[in-house]
């Protein structure tokens, strides 16, 4: 009997591990700015109540003081991480130049490793708590998915971050979902930016959160029991190098082009393609690798393809 597309996106052929870059601002004492803004939006200044003027009398007005400056709204809370959502980290060493989450042999639990000699890699931090898989996203913080839910019912997902070195974590996004390809996510080079999949019954959803506010760009039709193709079938979600595009390649949906370039400013749509699989950005730029299956004949050789963007 064939396997059923049933577990979470970990089963892809995503990398467990890609370095990248966490967005700042969602912890409170590094609050970065984006093109759109902040992504955490600072909370709107309360609107000042004027009272009506008296009426002008015959005598003097005397000399009013001037009134003191209204104080600043404060920064929104970060929002804690549930403890079911919740992984903490030891560290024994400073950050490293060169690192990688790593599942060493023999170990249950992930590590943050310096991998400056990948043939002996040295452990920095030990990352414990629930059986996520974590990616690191700068030298200092990584982020992992979690749900509540499961494909036939949904439940509470999220995406959080935690500094390694610091213990600080909070929630990035956090939606209704559990579906295959839940919470499926990466950062923009610049930390301003962060795209994630949202899956349900109902369907799945690409979204992209900023400053501006969280938005839902692409909507694709739910993913149906099947087997699994290692030959054809992926997801990946990637920013490119220069943090104009970012790339989502997905070939289990019911409805919704398989391979999907957007600019990153809005979301729009740069490039498609009904069929493509097992993409990858260049080292620089936006240069775009993907294999594209032939509509021939299914015996016929794999094409690989180069788009420049």
């Amino acid at each position: 009997m064939r396997a059923r597309v049933t577990q979470p996106y970990q089963c892809s052929f995503q990398p467990a591990v890609r370095t990248g870059v966490v967005l700042l601002a969602i912890l409170a004492e590094i609050a970065a700015c984006t093109p759109n803004g902040p992504l955490t939006p600072a909370s709107s200044p309360s609107a000042t109540r004027h009272s009506p003027s008296p009426s002008p009398s015959q005598s003097p007005s005397p000399v009013e003081s001037p009134s003191p400056s209204p104080s600043p709204s404060p920064e929104p809370s970060p929002v804690a991480v549930p403890a079911w959502a919740a992984l903490s980290a030891h560290c024994s060493s400073q950050a490293a130049p060169e690192e990688a989450v790593l599942l060493l042999q023999g170990s249950p639990s992930p590590v943050l490793a310096d991998v400056s000699n990948a043939k002996a890699p040295q452990t920095l931090c030990g990352i414990s708590g629930g059986s996520f898989q974590p990616q690191l996203v700068t030298q200092t913080m990584i982020s992992w998915y979690a749900t509540q839910g499961n494909p036939g019912a949904a439940g509470t997902s999220l995406i959080a971050v935690l500094d390694l070195f610091t213990g600080t974590s909070t929630i990035a996004a956090i939606w209704s979902g559990g579906g295959f390809m839940d919470g499926l996510h990466a950062w923009s080079p610049d930390r301003g930016f962060l795209a994630y999949v949202a899956s349900d019954p109902s369907g799945v959803r690409l979204h992209l959160l900023s400053g501006g506010g969280d938005r839902v760009v692409a909507s694709m039709g739910a993913v149906p029991g099947r087997g699994f193709n290692p030959n054809e079938d992926d997801s990946y979600l990637a920013f490119s190098p220069d943090g104009a595009y970012f790339a989502l390649v997905q070939t289990f949906t019911s409805s919704g082009d398989q391979l999907q370039v957007r600019r990153t400013i809005d979301g729009s749509l740069a490039f498609s393609l009904s069929r493509g699989t097992m993409a990858t950005w260049g080292s620089t730029g936006s240069r775009l690798y993907y294999r594209m299956p032939s509509a021939s004949t299914a015996d016929s050789p794999q094409r690989l393809r180069m788009e420049s963007l």
